[in-house]
């Protein structure tokens, strides 16, 4: 499979659950899920980081949100049986996912701060003028700002209509209107499709330029003047399309890759932030290990292709080997009793009650050993020196014996709780 920034324009499928294009979507996600849903991301995740980031007007704000959304459409696509997924309308499923997350996101925005307005992305054309390049940036940029005062449903509408240019019965399945209007002036169905055909814009600066054609031939052979200018404008809407950032797809799946270490073979998972989720092939072999961490983190995963840097040397135990980790969905008690584990050097050993001490909570002695009982990447957080009260090994993830093994290869001291005390 080759990956790309986001599909063609012109290449997007239409509606039609009949369509050849839409029926290898839902086949490919009944074949194999992982391997399905990462033709579905290159195929959609233009048209969903469009939308994205006309309904948050931010470019990183809609990267998290095209994420989060294919994110969502994976978790649920786990649970859709067969026939369910053969009934998918992919793209309408997609956006409405979208919109729906983006809601409470734009609700969340409005309450904060918003910074200065980043530049959006260039809309390159065929051989204009630097003044025409100046002026089309300048119109976008403007009908981008008025797109952001539109009410949430409006601005959905408007930019899955003429921004992405979707028909109009698909603009109402997603938006969810009660039923989709006959033709684009046509005033039945839901206010927002039936205001989307005819976008509302400023007076002045977005008529159409010098040279465009003002005025209409009716019928009847008489002029018509026109006084909205709707083809320049959705025309200019269509400019706002935009392909999706390159580390899109990192954002989404993670990569897994098979190494040795100091307790033989392990599989590994990571992604763009750090590695998240370490185990031997004796424990969870191949697809095991594959199918826990989809259940865990609910994300995607393709074969890896470069380690992070340090893994290996840490995996081996090697003391200033020390690769980022990504503890994403662990809470803070999770993330603390981590951290300060980490902090026990090569050699040395601490019970668990220093553990909880040092985190905060000298009570929760037990509820810090469930932490490290599972905890997700062994080895780079050393779990296997943290020892029992009375300096007896006690429990590992890994089992006791590959423990001991760990600490004799380490040459460490068992320590009891009076010493740390």
């Amino acid at each position: 499979m080759t990956e790309t920034r986001g599909e063609d324009p012109d290449r997007a499928d239409g509606a039609d659950p009949t369509d050849p294009a839409v029926a290898a979507v839902r086949a490919g996600l009944v074949a194999d899920l992982d391997a399905g849903f990462a033709e579905l991301m290159c195929r959609y995740q233009g048209v969903v980081y469009s939308v994205a980031l006309r309904i948050t007007g931010r470019p990183a704000d809609a990267e998290d949100l095209a994420a989060e959304s294919f994110l969502r459409s994976y978790r649920a696509l786990r649970g859709y049986d067969t026939a369910r997924i053969q009934t998918l309308a992919p793209r309408a499923w997609l956006l409405t996912i979208t919109l729906n997350t983006g809601r409470d996101q734009v609700r969340d925005a409005a309450r904060r701060p918003q910074p200065g307005n980043e530049p959006l992305p260039d809309r390159a054309a065929a051989g204009p003028s630097v003044q025409a390049q100046a002026q089309n940036t300048a119109l976008g940029d403007e009908l981008a700002a008025l797109l952001g005062r539109l009410p949430h449903t409006q601005r959905a509408a408007v930019v899955l209509r003429h921004v992405v240019d979707l028909p109009i019965t698909e603009v109402a399945e997603i938006v969810g209107c009660p039923s989709a209007p006959r033709s684009p002036t046509s005033p039945a169905g839901c206010a927002a499709c039936a205001n989307s055909s005819t976008p509302a814009t400023p007076t002045g600066r977005l008529s159409p330029p010098p040279g465009a054609p003002h005025d209409r031939h009716r019928p009847d052979g008489h002029h018509q003047p026109r006084t909205a200018a709707p083809d320049f404008v959705t025309g200019r809407l269509r400019g706002l399309r935009t392909a999706a950032p390159a580390g899109l797809f990192d954002a989404v799946f993670d990569r897994w890759l098979s190494t040795g270490s100091a307790v033989g073979p392990v599989l590994v998972a990571y992604t763009r932030d750090g590695v998240s989720f370490v185990r031997t092939a004796a424990t969870l072999p191949g697809e095991e290990f594959l199918e826990a961490y989809r259940r865990r983190f609910g994300r995607p995963l393709r074969p890896g292709g470069t380690a992070p840097p340090d893994l290996g040397a840490a995996l081996f135990g090697q003391p200033d080997a020390h690769p980022r980790v990504d503890l994403r969905g662990l809470t803070d008690f999770q993330r603390d009793v981590l951290a300060a584990t980490r902090t026990i050097p090569a050699g040395q050993t601490r019970p668990y009650a220093w553990v909880a001490s040092e985190v905060g909570r000298p009570g929760a002695v037990r509820a810090a050993g469930s932490v490290l009982a599972r905890n997700p990447v062994p080895l780079l957080i050393p779990c296997h020196r943290v020892v029992r009260s009375d300096g007896a090994p006690g429990r590992y993830l890994f089992g006791p014996e590959t423990k001991q093994q760990l600490l004799r290869r380490e040459h460490a001291r068992l320590e009891t709780a009076d010493q740390h005390g």
